[in-house]
């Protein structure tokens, strides 16, 4: 057997054909010629019992004769493409060349028509060439069914993907927890050494009598920096607690909140951060909001440092954009190069060394997707003329 047969052999055994005679001579010997080449082989007496048989079985392809008692071929074909819309292929085998059965064979779109007496090699070579319309919707089937799986790989990769981003977040948190750690000791250092201070005054004034000015003075100093300590103390407690549920909050207090942290070590380290722009109302989650500014702020002052900066400036700026906010934070620490710009936002990409873990920025844009956001950063050239980097915070507003 030839190449060319056994592909046809092939394409054949997978079919599940309908044969529509009602000649029971031609029945029998086209089921003995044709019977071993399909996986099932179904005959049918006339049209009537065609149809009933095309309705309870999965039919790839049928075959009928066209004159036949009770219901001819050419009708049943009709009522099938009629019922089903159905663009099954259909081969016409008749002993009749009338006009008329031409032309109802062309408007029923009937794939094949062969002549009686024919032969059986002659039947099948038609079959196979018709069978392309049924492997090609096999094909559809098969790649709707891929497409179908696919997307649900995809999802269920998404989920996998997000809940990985949480626990990243998480971990992100806890890592910066240790830093946060440090900041509290530096925010309390000098208020404690202030108030150690004054205690000491109080001491030595305790020889002589103390004037009632110099008591209420002193006492509201005190209270001052234990007010600091307190105020400090509850912020960073509210940093690391995760909000359920969105909120309705302004900006100007979230850069506040992230100021109150950093103001004193961002003074020691000579760096000025000038906020500006209008007080906008927002329903989110106002924690998440400064971790992101935190972060950023906290990248341009490690650029600062590393590149000794002696003018060190941060500037925060809002605005409103239609019903939603834009949020700018602007350095001249020297810009970003190019070809590290493009990847700031991957997962794990640092360039802090051993210093870095690569996730700060990465979740920084995670979480603004998640609040239906967008974090971008382009490097600018500033009024001064000195280069720096400018992120650009996309709030959707939401209505609260």
């Amino acid at each position: 057997m030839d190449d060319k047969k056994m592909e046809m052999f092939k394409v054949l055994k997978t079919l599940k054909v309908l044969y529509v005679e009602d000649e029971q001579n031609i029945r029998r010997e086209i089921k003995l010629n044709l019977n071993n080449f399909f996986d099932d082989f179904i005959i049918a007496v006339d049209g009537e019992d065609g149809l009933e048989k095309f309705n309870n079985k999965n039919i790839d392809i049928i075959i009928t004769d066209i004159e036949m008692p009770n219901l001819n071929g050419l009708d049943m074909v009709s009522q099938i493409r009629e019922k089903e819309k159905n663009d099954i292929p259909v081969i016409i085998t008749t002993a009749f060349n009338e006009i008329e059965y031409l032309e109802k064979s062309l408007d029923l779109c009937v794939d094949g028509y062969i002549a009686k007496p024919f032969k059986v090699t002659k039947l099948l070579e038609i079959i196979y060439k018709v069978s392309a319309k049924i492997i090609n919707k096999r094909l559809q089937k098969e790649l709707a069914d891929i497409n179908k799986n696919l997307e649900l790989k995809v999802k269920d990769k998404v989920n996998e993907l997000r809940e990985k981003d949480k626990i990243m977040l998480n971990q992100s948190r806890y890592a910066l927890m240790g830093e946060m750690i440090d900041a509290i000791a530096h925010q309390w250092k000098q208020p404690l050494n202030i108030i150690n201070l004054i205690a000491i005054m109080i001491d030595d004034s305790c020889d002589g009598e103390i004037e009632e000015k110099f008591c209420k003075e002193t006492s509201e100093k005190i209270f001052n920096q234990v007010e600091h300590l307190t105020q400090t103390l509850d912020e960073f407690r509210g940093f690391f607690r995760v909000n359920k549920q969105k909120s309705s909050f302004t900006i100007k207090n979230v850069i506040e909140s992230v100021m109150l942290l950093t103001k004193d070590e961002f003074s020691k380290d000579r760096i000025k951060i000038k906020i500006k722009g209008e007080n906008l109302s927002i329903n989110g989650f106002a924690n998440e909001l400064k971790h992101v500014i935190l972060n950023i702020i906290n990248n341009s002052k490690d650029a600062f440092i590393e590149r000794d900066i002696q003018t060190r400036e941060i500037e925060i700026e809002t605005l409103k954009s239609g019903e939603n906010i834009l949020l700018f934070i602007r350095d001249n620490a020297g810009g970003i190069p190019e070809d590290i710009l493009l990847h700031i936002f991957e997962l794990n990409f640092t360039t802090k060394a051993d210093k870095g873990t690569g996730v700060g920025l990465y979740l920084s844009k995670t979480i603004m997707d998640n609040m239906n956001g967008d974090l971008s950063a382009k490097n600018i050239i500033l009024d001064t003329k000195e280069k720096g980097i400018e992120f650009k915070i996309y709030i959707k507003k939401e209505k609260v």
